[in-house]
């Protein structure tokens, strides 16, 4: 079995990992199951598991419509769903919208901004689960009658059931795996090839930001 160096680079050593995967496959443990807790998470099923506050909802192939009917910044689309008070969870989507904007949580944490103007954008947070209702804020940077957001593919994961209390990942690492996996539905199986494959990219994006900021690999 060829040896990863910490002098590889990220090329060199995914390739390395490529010709070491079926021995590596064999002594790792089994695949970790990721459970996506929220239920029409895709709307194939229109706006079944979903309510507006404050808004209208309606969905177009695979697509909801959010409007504002009110000039409140907190008006929301929310769904209960079966997780533990106090657990941290991570909760991704994505968004499009006509203009720049917030997304938030009533769970008083908010989603990275929304800036790619017209185009999706993948949105998350890793919050601590104060209540069993997800509410989404759709704009808090707006309160005009009639603003307008896209949203599709909502996944929410319970971080502490699935990895343990004081283990849970950081919100960059579960959008490394969450690009890899695509949104799902139900459960996920990480495969362990998939899990590398994550760290590897956390590695080399980490390793770009410290030569961005003068430093040395």
């Amino acid at each position: 079995m060829k040896k990863w160096l910490e002098t590889d680079s990220f090329e060199e050593a995914f390739e390395k990992f490529n010709d070491n995967m079926g021995e590596i496959e064999q002594k790792l443990t089994e695949p970790l199951i990721l459970e996506n807790l929220i239920e029409n998470g895709d709307f194939s099923d229109g706006v079944v598991g979903w309510t507006g506050y404050r808004n209208t909802l309606t969905v177009d192939d695979g697509v909801l419509k959010v409007v504002k009917l009110n000039a409140d910044t907190n008006a929301t689309v929310y769904q209960t769903v079966n997780i533990l008070t106090g657990s941290k969870v991570y909760v991704g989507l994505d968004v499009k919208r006509d203009s720049v904007g917030r997304l938030g949580t009533t769970w008083q944490v908010d989603f990275n901004q929304y800036t790619n103007v017209n185009e999706w954008q993948l949105l998350s947070v890793v919050a601590v689960a104060k209540s069993k209702t997800l509410h989404i804020a759709t704009n808090k940077s707006s309160a005009v009658i009639g603003d307008t957001t896209y949203l599709r593919n909502i996944i929410l994961i319970d971080l502490t059931q699935v990895f343990g209390a004081g283990n849970e990942p950081t919100k960059e690492q579960m959008d490394e795996i969450i690009n890899i996996t695509g949104w799902f539905d139900n459960e996920y199986a990480v495969s362990n090839k998939e899990m590398f494959i994550a760290l590897l990219n956390m590695i080399r994006k980490n390793t770009m930001a410290i030569t961005a900021l003068g430093g040395t690999q």
